[in-house]
């Protein structure tokens, strides 16, 4: 009798995205008669996902978009290297400094990635310039006077009292001498002998008009307007006419 076929399995092959595949199949493995044929299974194409663009910054290379497969990775669109674009670079004003705000120096910076290529610099305030006094006249029996300055910068202002310059009460003056010290009127012209201190003149009102130095021998002092005039040196005070 005849023996009859011995089977033997023949394995699947997968098909893969470029290359068809089979199914399984069985043949002798005496006489090699095909007993399940194979079948041919299509390959299952590509399956293509996109590869995004990167954008080139200031200093790093970007890429353009490109595509492959995400079963087997094979490239299907290269990307492309796009080169750094390099800085753009832009100049940071200087702003001068004031009487009491700071300042800054020049300086430069990417305008695309804010890449300091300067570093602006701190100027100090430059403070206020007080340079010409004003007498406000504001002097009362009880207190001193004050005296204004305008910033020769801003429009600041700086007041402070000036000493000495408290009016007298003109209508109670009465002279008094001490330490030998000499106070007359010559013509315009006030002279004070043998002061030690510092001498004050005070007009009709009892504002201060005056004030000076002493000399211990001779001091003058001339007057412009003519009328009585108040003089004040330590513990002296004289009243004199100028004419």
């Amino acid at each position: 009798p005849a023996r009859g076929h011995k089977e033997v399995t023949d394995a699947a092959v997968a098909a893969t995205c470029t290359e068809s595949g089979l199914t399984a199949g069985k043949h002798c493995s005496v006489c090699n008669t095909v007993l399940v044929a194979q079948q041919t299974v299509p390959a299952k194409g590509h399956k293509e996902v996109t590869d995004a663009a990167v954008a080139a910054t200031c200093t790093e290379s970007g890429l353009t978009a490109g595509k492959h497969c995400s079963v087997c990775n094979a490239i299907l669109v290269a990307q492309q290297t796009i080169p750094a674009k390099g800085h753009t670079e832009v100049t940071d004003a200087a702003v001068a400094a004031t009487c009491t705000a700071t300042g800054l120096t020049a300086g430069k910076h990417c305008s695309v990635c804010g890449e300091v290529f300067v570093a602006q610099e701190v100027i100090p305030a430059i403070g206020h310039e007080f340079m010409y006094y004003i007498y406000n006249n504001d002097a009362t029996t009880i207190a001193d006077g004050t005296e204004t300055a305008t910033c020769s910068r801003c429009s600041a202002t700086d007041t402070h009292v000036v000493e000495g310059t408290k009016l007298f009460d003109v209508t109670s003056v009465a002279d008094s001498a001490a330490n030998a010290v000499n106070i007359y009127a010559n013509g315009n012209t006030i002279v004070i002998e043998n002061a030690a201190e510092d001498i004050f003149v005070y007009d009709a009102m009892g504002r201060l008009v005056c004030k000076k130095v002493a000399c211990s021998i001779r001091t003058e002092l001339h007057i412009i307007v003519t009328g009585v005039y108040i003089v004040k040196t330590g513990c002296t005070v004289k009243r004199v006419f100028v004419n």
